[in-house]
């Protein structure tokens, strides 16, 4: 199964995915409300009737089984992501428990360390993730090491994703700024800098400097699921 990372090569899917928080009933089982419509409803549809299907764990990703649904209405099967995570994901968007509600950290950088952007904030710290990686047997649990043809990968995403690419133009800028809620003259500012020294430490430090403009949890997440959709990482997000 192809599992997506944040990079610029789109290999995955874009059909519309739901997001909906997940919330502990009455045995302690993490589940989403019913939703209200399914991926493929049109405004013009009949009302959609949507029953359980079945539940799903991912082998790395998402701690915890996931719900399928399906609606009988339009004959198709969907599953349910909890806030953060779009599909294939092996890491979140940003630090949410399955709420949504965003998981307090220690520092500045353990914000993006367990999330997409953990190679952006390691090359921002000046850490750089080895050439070569002896694997090994693939451990139970927890994540495969990774390269740093991965951690270049990764950045490159993130370049592309926030608008810091030499190709981007000035008015693709303007579209993430304002999807952001920030100052277009930080993502200029950024993409000069790359162009001057494209050093992947570079990169990473601008990525998060963007990262670090963030301000509105919910302009967050929304705008970086629209950059995504916009830049072909993923579809489009569905929020219920």
């Amino acid at each position: 199964m192809l599992i997506m990372s944040l990079s610029p090569k789109s290999v995955f899917g874009k059909s519309t995915f739901v997001v909906m928080a997940y919330v502990a009933d009455g045995h302690g089982v993490l589940r989403p409300a019913r939703p209200s419509i399914c991926p493929v409803a049109a405004p013009q549809d009949l009302a959609c009737v949507i029953h359980f299907d079945k539940w799903r764990r991912r082998s790395c990703g998402i701690q915890f089984r996931v719900v399928g649904l399906r609606c009988v209405t339009h004959k198709v099967a969907f599953t349910v992501y909890p806030p953060g995570w779009v599909p294939y994901a092996r890491k979140i968007l940003l630090l949410l428990d399955h709420g949504g509600c965003e998981v307090e950290t220690e520092n500045q950088h353990n914000r993006w360390s367990e999330t997409v952007f953990e190679a952006a904030a390691d090359a921002a710290a000046e850490k750089l993730w080895p050439e070569e990686v002896q694997l090994g047997p693939l451990p139970e649990v927890g994540l495969v090491p990774q390269s740093r043809r991965t951690q270049r990968r990764h950045i490159a995403g993130a370049v592309i994703l926030f608008g810091l690419n030499q190709s981007a133009s000035c008015r693709e800028r303007e579209i993430v700024a304002r999807l952001l809620n920030i100052g277009v003259s930080w993502l200029e500012a950024g993409a000069k800098k790359i162009r001057e020294g494209p050093s992947l430490i570079r990169k990473g430090l601008e990525a998060v400097q963007v990262l670090e403009q963030l301000q509105v949890l919910r302009l967050r997440m929304t705008g970086l699921l629209t950059l995504g959709r916009n830049q072909g990482f993923w579809g489009p997000a569905l929020l219920q």
